[in-house]
Protein backbone atom coordinates (compact mmCIF):
# COMPACT_ATOMS: atom_id res chain seq x y z
CA UNK A 1 0.00 0.00 0.00
CA UNK A 2 3.07 2.37 0.82
CA UNK A 3 3.99 2.03 -2.93
CA UNK A 4 0.62 2.97 -4.51
CA UNK A 5 0.68 5.91 -2.24
CA UNK A 6 4.50 6.78 -2.98
CA UNK A 7 2.89 6.56 -6.43
CA UNK A 8 0.14 9.34 -6.10
CA UNK A 9 2.48 11.59 -4.00
CA UNK A 10 4.22 11.62 -7.06
CA UNK A 11 2.16 11.91 -9.25
CA UNK A 12 -0.11 14.72 -7.29
CA UNK A 13 3.52 16.54 -7.10
CA UNK A 14 3.03 17.03 -3.21
CA UNK A 15 6.03 18.18 -1.73
CA UNK A 16 6.31 17.72 2.03
CA UNK A 17 4.90 14.63 2.48
CA UNK A 18 6.81 11.76 3.82
CA UNK A 19 6.19 8.10 3.97
CA UNK A 20 7.29 6.43 6.71
CA UNK A 21 6.68 1.80 7.06
CA UNK A 22 6.79 1.52 10.88
CA UNK A 23 5.33 -1.33 12.68
CA UNK A 24 4.38 0.56 16.11
CA UNK A 25 3.37 -2.70 17.23
CA UNK A 26 6.96 -4.16 17.13
CA UNK A 27 9.67 -0.91 15.99
CA UNK A 28 11.24 0.95 17.94
CA UNK A 29 9.77 4.69 17.34
CA UNK A 30 11.95 7.25 14.88
CA UNK A 31 13.61 10.17 16.66
CA UNK A 32 10.96 11.84 14.14
CA UNK A 33 7.83 14.48 14.75
CA UNK A 34 5.27 14.97 12.84
CA UNK A 35 2.16 17.26 12.28
CA UNK A 36 -0.46 14.50 10.86
CA UNK A 37 -0.90 11.34 11.34
CA UNK A 38 -3.50 9.76 9.33
CA UNK A 39 -4.58 5.91 9.65
CA UNK A 40 -7.21 4.20 7.27
CA UNK A 41 -8.77 1.49 7.61
CA UNK A 42 -5.75 -0.16 9.50
CA UNK A 43 -6.37 0.41 12.93
CA UNK A 44 -8.79 -3.03 13.57
CA UNK A 45 -5.91 -5.35 12.28
CA UNK A 46 -3.58 -3.71 15.68
CA UNK A 47 -3.92 -5.36 18.50
CA UNK A 48 -2.91 -3.39 21.34
CA UNK A 49 -4.93 0.05 20.74
CA UNK A 50 -3.71 2.06 23.70
CA UNK A 51 -0.25 1.74 22.81
CA UNK A 52 -0.53 2.35 19.24
CA UNK A 53 -2.21 5.70 20.49
CA UNK A 54 0.41 6.48 23.04
CA UNK A 55 2.95 5.84 20.14
CA UNK A 56 1.02 8.54 17.63
CA UNK A 57 1.01 10.66 20.74
CA UNK A 58 4.63 10.73 21.12
CA UNK A 59 5.12 10.96 17.29
CA UNK A 60 3.38 14.46 16.91
CA UNK A 61 4.49 17.74 17.45
CA UNK A 62 2.44 19.73 20.29
CA UNK A 63 -0.51 21.00 18.38
CA UNK A 64 -0.37 17.57 15.57
CA UNK A 65 -3.44 15.91 15.05
CA UNK A 66 -3.97 12.03 13.83
CA UNK A 67 -7.04 10.90 12.06
CA UNK A 68 -7.90 7.52 12.20
CA UNK A 69 -10.75 6.10 9.46
CA UNK A 70 -11.75 2.47 10.19
CA UNK A 71 -15.12 0.82 10.60
CA UNK A 72 -17.55 1.11 13.32
CA UNK A 73 -18.79 -2.11 15.27
CA UNK A 74 -19.82 -5.24 12.94
CA UNK A 75 -20.56 -8.57 13.47
CA UNK A 76 -17.20 -10.17 11.93
CA UNK A 77 -18.67 -10.20 8.45
CA UNK A 78 -16.93 -7.22 6.45
CA UNK A 79 -13.56 -9.54 5.75
CA UNK A 80 -15.45 -12.63 4.99
CA UNK A 81 -16.01 -16.00 6.84
CA UNK A 82 -12.15 -16.29 7.74
CA UNK A 83 -10.91 -12.63 9.61
CA UNK A 84 -8.65 -13.78 11.38
CA UNK A 85 -6.77 -15.16 7.92
CA UNK A 86 -7.18 -11.54 7.30
CA UNK A 87 -5.29 -10.19 10.31
CA UNK A 88 -8.56 -8.94 11.46
CA UNK A 89 -7.66 -8.11 15.28
CA UNK A 90 -11.27 -5.95 16.48
CA UNK A 91 -14.60 -6.02 14.71
CA UNK A 92 -14.97 -2.51 14.26
CA UNK A 93 -14.56 -0.08 16.77
CA UNK A 94 -17.41 1.62 18.99
CA UNK A 95 -16.41 5.80 18.54
CA UNK A 96 -17.11 6.70 22.21
CA UNK A 97 -14.74 4.01 23.16
CA UNK A 98 -12.17 5.18 20.30
CA UNK A 99 -12.60 8.57 21.40
CA UNK A 100 -11.95 7.82 25.28
CA UNK A 101 -8.88 5.82 24.36
CA UNK A 102 -7.66 9.02 22.31
CA UNK A 103 -8.29 11.08 25.64
CA UNK A 104 -5.89 8.50 27.90
CA UNK A 105 -3.45 8.65 25.34
CA UNK A 106 -3.31 12.35 25.83
CA UNK A 107 -5.29 13.54 22.96
CA UNK A 108 -7.76 16.88 22.96
CA UNK A 109 -10.70 17.67 21.09
CA UNK A 110 -11.91 13.98 19.78
CA UNK A 111 -14.38 14.78 17.00
CA UNK A 112 -16.05 11.55 15.15
CA UNK A 113 -18.11 11.70 12.15
CA UNK A 114 -19.38 9.47 9.04
CA UNK A 115 -16.72 9.85 6.45
CA UNK A 116 -17.93 7.00 4.22
CA UNK A 117 -20.20 3.89 3.61
CA UNK A 118 -18.62 0.60 1.93
CA UNK A 119 -21.74 -1.19 0.15
CA UNK A 120 -20.46 -5.14 -0.25
CA UNK A 121 -21.93 -8.68 -0.85
CA UNK A 122 -22.21 -10.81 2.01
CA UNK A 123 -23.08 -14.30 2.19
CA UNK A 124 -26.60 -15.08 3.27
CA UNK A 125 -27.42 -11.06 3.77
CA UNK A 126 -26.42 -9.64 0.48
CA UNK A 127 -25.86 -6.08 0.16
CA UNK A 128 -24.50 -5.43 3.63
CA UNK A 129 -23.76 -1.27 4.59
CA UNK A 130 -19.95 -0.58 6.45
CA UNK A 131 -19.78 2.76 8.22
CA UNK A 132 -16.23 4.25 7.87
CA UNK A 133 -15.82 6.50 10.55
CA UNK A 134 -13.33 9.54 10.62
CA UNK A 135 -12.21 10.16 14.29
CA UNK A 136 -9.68 13.55 14.83
CA UNK A 137 -8.11 14.76 17.69
CA UNK A 138 -5.09 16.70 18.46
CA UNK A 139 -2.09 16.95 20.62
CA UNK A 140 -2.35 19.55 22.82
CA UNK A 141 0.07 22.58 22.06
CA UNK A 142 2.77 23.85 24.59
CA UNK A 143 0.66 26.71 25.71
CA UNK A 144 -1.81 24.78 26.98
Amino acid sequence: MLDVLHQKVVAGNLDGVNLLRLDLEKDALPHLCFHLIVTNMTLHHVQEIGSVLRSFHTLLHPGGRVAIADLDTEPGIFHGPDPQSAGVRHFGFDRDYLMNRLALAGFVEPRAVTAHVIRRPVEDRGDTDFPVFLITARRPGLSE
